[in-house]
């Protein structure tokens, strides 16, 4: 079966639904260190402002689950932190602020923080200048003929604010989710010492993971879950591509070609956005 293999979309932005913007507005501002870009609408887009691209949008619903029409749920996702510093940082203010997390090395030996955030999300934040030492020789030794790979060496690119790193999303039918993910969408299937993953962008390390419905998080009043993953096209022909690849598979999507936007819900319900 083909698969739409011309330009690889970035996963761009998160958005999480959560009752009290105020509280989650400090945690990503203050403590993770994220720029407040624009809030309209009772969504508050966070970022870079010297990119002026947000990276987390939070959409408050103040009367909790009971006023939303589903609950998309989102495992864990891991946003990626560009220097020690800012690592450093973070984890200052995390201890000043007595606020809980843990930290502990993952398999490729990058310092990790993992923590909830006020809505109870579980994020994991990477150090991406961590990396084993021997691995990474191995990597030079064998350049040209392995291809290194995030679990080696870290990102390809220089990287200098955080961004979103990669998603964990809990999922009823992980056959059926992963079918429409590699075969509608074209993401790459990949198997790592965790197990697969899909890789939206191999060259920037971008990945998805869908968790089994019997890993599916305890929800309750205090986690609304997931609004939308948004992925970014580089111009608007590859996005025009990208839907008529999609409408040829008989997808039902939504495009608004002024906006350059396209709109579509994978098995569970789960809202990706796709622009240029």
């Amino acid at each position: 079966m083909t698969v739409f293999n011309k330009t690889s979309p970035l996963l761009d932005v998160i958005s999480l639904k959560v009752k009290d913007s105020e509280k989650s507005l400090q945690f990503y501002c203050d403590y993770l260190g994220l720029d407040m870009i624009i809030e309209e609408n009772n969504i508050a887009y966070l970022g870079s402002k010297a990119t002026g691209r947000p990276m987390v949008a939070l959409y408050e619903y103040p009367e909790g689950i009971e006023s939303l029409p589903e609950q998309n749920v989102l495992a864990r996702f891991a946003i990626s932190v560009p220097t020690n510093k800012w690592f450093t940082d973070i984890k200052e203010r995390l201890l000043k602020a007595d606020y809980e997390f843990s930290a502990f090395k993952s398999e490729s030996n990058h310092d990790v923080i993992r923590v909830l955030d006020p809505e109870n999300h579980t994020l994991d934040l990477l150090n991406m200048n961590t990396v084993n030492p021997y691995l990474e020789a191995q990597a030079k030794k064998h350049e040209g003929i392995i291809k290194p790979t995030f679990f080696l060496r870290g990102p390809a690119k220089t990287h200098e604010e955080l961004e979103i790193h990669a998603v964990r999303l809990a999922v009823a039918d992980i056959v059926e989710s992963h079918k429409f993910y590699t075969e509608i969408l074209g993401f790459t299937e990949k198997l790592d010492e965790k197990g697969l993953k899909l890789e939206v962008n191999p060259e920037e390390e971008d990945y998805l993971r869908l968790a089994t419905s019997s890993e599916k998080i305890a929800t309750d009043d205090n986690f609304l879950g997931l609004d939308y993953l948004a992925f970014r096209l580089p111009d608007k022909e590859e996005l025009e591509k990208y839907v008529a690849f999609l409408k040829d598979k008989g997808q039902d999507v939504y495009y608004n070609k002024r906006q350059g936007l396209l709109q579509i819900d994978d098995p569970d319900g789960n809202h990706l956005w796709f622009y240029r």
